[in-house]
């Protein structure tokens, strides 16, 4: 009988899908440090938007069991000042407009107090089959766009690694470390 149950357990681990293998990555010259399954690809380009202009961006994207794992900092440091406006508008530029639905789904703050840092966490769901889950941030002269992206019909559209991607409980787990994340 024992036998017969480890037999069974193993059969049952064999066929359990192998978690990827998350990673903390840091980026000291973007302010931030995120965890991706897979070593993401880092790009350069320059981010435009009617009030933003055109500013400076770096991008790291990572793709895994399909689904895209991207974040993008855009340098606003010479205007700082207008960052409640540059999130504004970033939220009504990633929400798609007419091209789907949103719902904004929480207000993070991230080390409350002094060194509060506050964001627009939103579900997307975009006419062409796209379920995204963002969080969008301006912290110290940088937006940043944190963004889980997968079809609707993906195998990995109830994936952990979307919320995993996207969770802020790693934040309360690193504690005053926490401050070098922003």
């Amino acid at each position: 009988m024992r036998l017969l149950v480890f037999g069974l357990a193993v059969a049952v681990i064999g066929f359990v899908p192998a978690e990827a293998a998350w990673k903390q990555y840091k980026y000291t010259e973007l302010g931030i440090f995120k965890d991706f399954p897979v070593e993401p690809v880092r790009t350069t380009t320059t981010y435009k938007a009617p009030l933003a202009k055109e500013a400076p961006a770096t991008v790291l994207t990572a793709v895994d069991e399909g689904i895209t794992y991207k974040m993008t900092v855009v340098d606003f440091s010479k205007r700082a000042a207008e960052g409640a406006n540059l999130v504004l508008e970033a939220a009504e530029r990633e929400s798609g407009g007419l091209r789907g639905t949103f719902t904004v789904t929480d207000f993070p703050l991230w080390d409350h107090g002094a060194n509060t840092v506050a964001g627009i966490e939103m579900l997307i769901e975009s006419k062409d089959g796209i379920h995204t889950v963002e969080d969008i941030v301006f912290h110290k002269g940088k937006l940043y766009l944190i963004a889980a992206s997968v079809p609707n019909d993906s195998p990995g559209r109830h994936s952990l690694g979307l919320a995993r991607f996207m969770d802020r409980s790693e934040e309360r787990r690193v504690g005053k470390e926490c401050r070098s994340r922003w």
